[in-house]
């Protein structure tokens, strides 16, 4: 059975599901070092690598592990970045939190109004209750972004050599009594 993709929609933005036509636009971004030296993936080289990358997005959403979402710019179609739910754990109600913006769109607030869809969504329609971004140390900017959405600092987490700050956000059901 196929479930539709949600779309998605905030004052500025429109979150739908990334597809080959994003490939070119996406490739900005992921094919970046400075936008990809903390996104835990390699760098793209190539349209054909961003193929790769959504076609493992489809995967997740066809097998409810995940759903990536193509950010895009109203009125605009055109992909800037990236943001979804992956490592979805159905039994504990949990998700971990992905994302990343094209630098030529830094700073002008979209991911923290991407990340508040995407997070709304989680808690309302998957009814998750806990969220998880792992981000690294040096990514002062990926933490204070999580912080203003009432993510805080649980500990630290290693994950093959790589040290990550743990950061939760649990939603209103899971915090009453």
């Amino acid at each position: 059975m196929h479930l539709l993709f949600p779309h998605l929609t905030t004052e500025r933005l429109q979150l739908r599901e990334v597809t080959y036509h994003d490939a070119r636009a996406l490739l900005d971004a992921l094919g970046d070092i400075n936008v990809m030296r903390h996104f835990g993936a390699p760098v793209c080289r190539t349209k054909e690598d961003v193929y790769e990358l959504i076609d493992l997005y489809h995967t997740n959403w066809g097998e409810r592990t995940g759903l990536r979402f193509s950010i895009t710019v109203k009125p605009r179609d055109r992909a800037i970045g990236l943001v979804g739910l992956h490592s979805w754990n159905h039994a504990l109600h949990q998700a971990d939190v992905a994302c990343l913006l094209a630098r030529a769109h830094w700073g002008h607030g979209y991911m923290q109004e991407a990340l508040q869809a995407v997070i709304q969504y989680g808690f309302e329609q998957m009814k998750l209750e806990r969220l998880r971004a792992l981000v690294e140390p040096p990514n002062l900017n990926s933490r204070k972004l999580f912080a203003r959405l009432d993510f805080h600092e649980v500990g630290r987490l290693n994950d093959g050599g790589v040290v990550y700050v743990e950061m939760v956000r649990t939603s209103e059901r899971k915090r009453v009594p």
